[in-house]
């Protein structure tokens, strides 16, 4: 719930950037394997730091994924991106930037 070691956050944020931006063009794609492969990377990044919410959120996505439901999941992913990049902020080490 507090603030991460300093070493955590910063290696999440350029990852997390590149994965959004993936996963918008995958959307725009249609490329199922692209998405999933993006909802499981950030799935187990938010596990590993214990945002629990945020890694619900792509279990979630990721039933979308299954029903093939692209624009619900668009949607979704719109609402998470900077659910994701403000708790990394909230996480980070005091005196760091996470984003």
């Amino acid at each position: 719930e507090g603030p991460l070691p300093a070493s955590v956050p910063q290696p999440l944020v350029q990852p997390l950037a590149d994965t959004a931006e993936a996963m918008r063009a995958a959307l725009d794609a249609g490329d199922s394997a692209a998405l999933g492969a993006g909802l499981h990377s950030l799935r187990g990044a938010f596990a590993l730091i214990h945002e629990t919410g945020l890694a619900a959120d792509c279990v979630a996505m990721e039933t979308q994924l299954r029903d093939a439901d692209l624009p619900a999941l668009a949607q979704a992913f719109e609402r998470f991106d900077p659910a994701a990049r403000a708790a990394l902020a909230r996480r980070a080490p005091e005196g760091a930037a996470a984003a």
